[in-house]
């Protein structure tokens, strides 16, 4: 399968931060970068009960996106969901690497009752659950 996903941030929110050891807080401008990623999702294995499935995409700041995610079962009822996902700033940033994003997603999946991948899968969402690596946030001093 091929497809096109994206991210549209809804709300934007102020709030003020302090770092331990200053007395001066910080004021913050936070929210959620909308990012649009093309994907490419495969199936595996016995009933194709496994799935694989790499992306890349660009953020609204230019910044380029890179993903990867597997789903693969262990034993009937038993399965692994694994993900990736890195975000690389744009080469003009003031500081280098602190700009970066990246998450690493590791669950063990138990499904009770019926095997883990069945290509009728009729209690699985249609939308995987959210992790760090579903969207970005940034934020920005005022």
């Amino acid at each position: 399968d091929f497809g096109f996903r994206f991210s549209d941030s809804q709300q934007t929110d102020d709030t003020t931060a302090r770092v331990r050891g200053s007395a001066m807080p910080i004021d913050l401008r936070l929210s959620a970068l909308n990012t649009y990623r093309f994907f490419y999702r495969a199936r595996f294995g016995h009933n194709a009960a496994g799935q694989a499935e790499l992306n890349a995409g660009f953020s609204e700041d230019s910044s380029a996106i890179l993903g990867a995610s597997l789903r693969a079962p262990l034993h009937n009822q038993l399965g692994l969901d694994v993900s990736t996902t890195y975000l690389i700033p744009p080469s003009q940033t003031d500081m280098a690497y602190t700009q970066d994003g990246w998450n690493l997603n590791l669950a063990l999946v138990w499904t009770p009752g019926r095997s883990f991948g069945s290509d009728r899968d009729y209690y699985r969402p249609l939308l995987s659950v959210a992790d760090n690596g579903s969207l970005f946030t940034r934020h920005v001093l005022r």
